[in-house]
């Protein structure tokens, strides 16, 4: 008679005769071994083959996470439970138990993290991109940062009190010890804490651009414990900048509040030249260069059209083999290919700021109506005059949005073509989102938001004029302005806006200086 897993069983002859301990342990080892067998195939191909039948990859991920500790649990606890059939010393079996346990806490701690690492973190800084606000956006990052640190410090608290170890005297210990390496480390500790506060204050994150102290423009690659890995745009190396200099340091965040950034060219010309024509014709100059900010965008692609009209007429009379005639060639080609983008970027514009107008009138109409709520010819009158008109606008703009979308950006490389357009999905998912709420609401009210429908329709238009799309105004036109004489010399600044600095590989604000300058320089000297 043996006993397996508690129940007793017994053996045919001649197996009878084995010693009953050697029999049990046998067959309970052997059990063990077969569970292992059957979990694993359950894991590795049941299993996976059910979630790869599931849309999505997090069932995917979540499977290949959970695989190897639950074998490593499953094979642990077999052994255990093997010994133990065994006429071991009690000090010897308490002794596989503390073990055991351990490893189930480390397990258990270390299946944690690979939870936290690679679902929450992985999948949750793109479902942060995708919300609007900016709580989830600081604390991934934190999540990343101290979540390992976290964990170590909850498994050495929960595995020292089962070897016999006093917590309180070891807390003690790690208080004395602590203070010593906060003495010794006290670089890498204020490098620790500065790097937790930029990111709670989010100042920056991976992907914008700072200038430093030393003028030097750089790309955020990673926010790290010691320090924040950067991408020197101006010397093309990596730099590893300790998080206590950047949080002491005057940061200067190129891409925020927007992508667009102002810059300027000095020139000067004599004091007898007619300063108004040379407004004029300089701020035509820069209007003609895809890439620069004009809040007319009919007049800038007629100015875009000039220019490509003149560069045609040069190239005319140029030999074919000269190379600056095919350096001309190519940038007629660029500026040919650049007129789509700006007319589907015309009619983006124009049906967003109908929207905006439908959805203002849409809240100014709600409100007149609603001091005493609803009634049923005020429901039929809204839907009819304001909601129906502000759908078909909604339409429009996300075919227009669309458009613009898949237009690529001939100076753009395909890389940066298919981020922007990856983004620009993401806001129009989060637009339809946000209309199919507010429509729903509209037409089936409920008590909490009736009074307040106004605002929802407000609160859509605040969304669209500053995260969806910053429509550009005039005062971003370029624009000439005096700054001194110089002898017979007038010296003048003609600024202007980029609309994406990130675009052309962090170039576009060089590229569109170079453009200026040379049509600049080609207008003073022709």
């Amino acid at each position: 008679m043996i006993t397996l897993f508690g129940y007793p069983i017994s053996l045919p002859p001649p197996l009878d005769q084995i010693d009953p301990v050697v029999a049990t342990f046998i067959l309970t080892g052997l059990a063990w071994i077969g569970i292992c067998i059957l979990a694993y195939l359950v894991l590795t191909y049941v299993l996976r083959a059910i979630a790869r039948r599931l849309p999505g990859e997090v069932e995917d991920s979540l499977l290949a996470i959970l695989r190897k500790p639950i074998m490593i649990l499953i094979i642990a606890y077999g052994v255990v439970n093997t010994l133990e059939t065994l006429p071991l010393q009690s000090g010897f079996i308490a002794f596989l138990e503390r073990a055991l346990q351990t490893i189930l806490i480390l397990v258990v701690l270390f299946l944690f993290w690979r939870l936290i690492k690679d679902i929450i973190i992985y999948y949750g800084k793109s479902w942060a991109e995708k919300t609007e606000s900016k709580i989830d956006d600081n604390l991934i990052p934190i999540l990343n940062i101290f979540g390992p640190l976290a964990i170590l410090v909850i498994g050495v608290l929960m595995v020292l009190p089962l070897w016999g170890l006093d917590i309180s005297s070891a807390l003690i210990g790690a208080g004395v010890i602590g203070l010593v390496l906060g003495l010794a480390f006290q670089d890498s500790l204020s490098n620790l804490f500065s790097g937790m506060s930029l990111v709670v204050e989010a100042a920056y994150r991976s992907g914008d651009l700072l200038q430093l102290d030393d003028g030097s423009v750089c790309e955020v690659e990673e926010m790290g414990l010691r320090s924040t890995r950067m991408y020197s745009l101006d010397s093309h190396c990596t730099l590893y900048m300790p998080n206590k200099h950047l949080a002491n340091m005057t940061i200067i965040n190129i891409t925020k509040p927007t992508v667009e950034q102002r810059d300027h060219i000095e020139f000067s010309l004599s004091n007898q030249a007619n300063m108004a024509e040379v407004e004029a014709r300089l701020t035509q100059i820069a209007g003609g260069i895809p890439g620069v900010l004009m809040d007319n965008m009919q007049r800038k692609i007629e100015l875009v059209q000039v220019h490509l009209r003149e560069m045609e007429a040069r190239l005319d009379g140029g030999a074919t083999e000269d190379p600056q005639h095919q350096a001309l060639a190519e940038e007629i080609a660029r500026h040919r290919g650049a007129l789509p983008k700006l007319e589907r970027e015309r009619d983006f514009n124009q049906a967003l700021m109908i929207f905006l107008s439908d959805l203002e009138a849409l809240a100014f109409g709600l409100r007149e109506r609603e001091s005493q709520g609803f009634s049923a010819e005020e429901k039929r009158e809204i839907k009819q005059d304001f909601l129906r008109p502000a759908q078909t606008a909604y339409q429009t703009l996300i075919e227009a949005a669309e458009a613009w979308r898949v237009e690529c950006d001939p100076y753009a490389s395909a890389a940066e073509n298919s981020t922007v357009s990856q983004v620009w999905e993401r806001r129009n998912e989060r637009l339809q989102v946000r209309w199919d709420e507010l429509r729903g609401k509209m037409i089936k009210p409920d008590d909490p938001t009736e009074m307040r429908l106004d605002d929802v329709a407000l609160s859509l238009s605040d969304w669209l004029r500053t995260e969806y799309r910053i429509l550009p105004e005039a005062w971003k036109n370029p624009k000439v302005t005096f700054r001194s004489f110089d002898g017979d010399m007038t010296v003048l600044n003609l600024w202007f806006y980029v609309d994406n600095i990130r675009l052309e590989r962090d170039g576009r604000l060089q590229r569109v200086r170079t453009d200026i300058a040379r049509r600049i320089r080609e207008e003073l000297t022709g």
